[in-house]
């Protein structure tokens, strides 16, 4: 966490440190926040179709973390200018009430996301991920019969076409689960 880290820069006294954590703590908010918004605007917003009890969960959380997103923001935005202004008197009481909201939303806005794709949409998140590393050993195994220490006669050096054909063979379950994942299709 970018944030955390500038926190305790500033806390020992490193005023430079904390400076470049907490711009480069911004960029990143910012950077996800016009990410998210455009694909909101394009695709809408993703259903929970998971369980009742874990959407139950979801929504508190979801609720809280966007109240506290839509407090936050102003806050960390007039706490910046300040800090880059010099004004740290006033810089401190802002960041007072800044930093722990800030901080909330950066935990709970990838619990969110992790709610809502590992646990909302059946077949995809953790299903996905159980698949996902079902098709590892395949995979492994592949790598190891045609590559490094475990090669066989010759492996990946005399013959690459055998060795991703193995490769793929072994991936086949895996890549399928991580192309869901990803893509959320």
């Amino acid at each position: 966490m970018v944030i955390a880290r500038a926190y305790r820069r500033i806390r020992a006294g490193d005023v430079a440190g904390h400076r470049r954590g907490m711009l480069l703590a911004a960029g990143l908010q910012a950077v996800f926040l016009i990410l998210y918004l455009t694909k909101s605007v394009l695709y809408g917003t993703t259903p929970f179709e998971g369980q009742a009890a874990i959407r139950l969960i979801y929504l508190v959380i979801l609720g809280a973390h966007s109240l506290a997103a839509s407090v936050t923001a102003p806050l960390v935005l007039v706490a910046l200018v300040l800090g880059l202004r010099g004004r740290y008197d006033r810089h401190r009481r802002v960041a007072r009430w800044a930093y722990p909201i800030w901080f909330f939303t950066s935990v709970t806005g990838p619990l969110t996301f992790l709610l809502l794709y590992g646990f909302g949409r059946p077949g995809y998140g953790v299903q996905a991920l159980a698949a996902l590393v079902q098709g590892l050993p395949g995979a492994v195994a592949a790598i190891g019969t045609t590559w490094g220490p475990f090669a066989g006669a010759g492996g990946i050096w005399t013959d690459p076409g055998l060795f991703l054909t193995q490769v793929l063979a072994g991936m086949g379950p895996t890549l399928a689960a991580l192309v869901r994942m990803v893509t959320w299709a």
